[in-house]
């Protein structure tokens, strides 16, 4: 699979376009919800920038840690508070604020490495690989999923859960394909996948 500035422009122009539609469709407790493909659009717009800067001989340090701060500290506590919002069901709200609290430091974890840590950013088989020595990597990694996408998961809305389900085995792909450029093509993976969201705003299974 080869990435370039191109596919992350095209991304972005495509998830620009749910996003709008979805944030117009979405009720109040949704929009943060509804707002996902939006949000990947921009991420896929700083790594189409970062692809044109080192395809003209340097990566830039500013879009690395834009395009980290998406990965690293929002959606780990964006993703299980927008699911809370739309929720109605009692025992999961309860469940899903501790996805938040978990998703918190999550997110302050992974931000505090990233600007105390050096970075790594290069090219690997035509992926952007970005990496920091962050201690316990592994099992911090896997609270990172568990909290993104378990939280995305265990809602009562069918099409939600289409989208966590559809998001987990794409992770389990990249994991075992692009170890190395994992943040890089997952992030592209749930770009793409966030294009679900739209099915939600068009038909409203639920289950009890």
């Amino acid at each position: 699979m080869c990435f370039s500035a191109t596919a992350s422009f095209s991304a972005s122009g495509i998830l620009s376009a749910a996003g709008i539609t979805t944030i117009r469709k979405a009720k109040p407790n949704e929009r943060m919800y509804a707002a996902l493909p939006f949000l990947f659009a921009l991420q896929q717009f700083i790594e189409g920038f970062q692809w044109l800067a080192i395809s003209s001989g340097e990566h830039s340090l500013v879009l690395s840690y834009l395009f980290l701060f998406f990965a690293f500290f929002l959606w780990p506590t964006y993703v299980p508070i927008s699911i809370y919002l739309m929720e109605k069901s009692g025992k999961r709200k309860d469940l899903l604020k501790k996805f938040i609290i978990v998703g918190v430091a999550c997110s302050l974890y992974f931000l505090i490495g990233l600007f105390k840590l050096p970075m790594f950013v290069g090219v690997l088989n035509s992926r952007i690989v970005y990496e920091i020595g962050l201690p316990f990597i592994n099992a911090a990694s896997f609270i990172y999923a568990i909290v993104t996408i378990g939280s995305i998961i265990i809602s009562s809305h069918k099409m939600v859960r289409l989208f966590g389900v559809a998001a987990f085995v794409f992770a389990v792909i990249a994991i075992v394909l692009y170890t190395n450029s994992f943040t890089s093509v997952w992030c592209f993976f749930s770009a793409a996948l966030s294009l679900i969201v739209l099915l939600h705003f068009y038909k409203f299974p639920k289950v009890s």
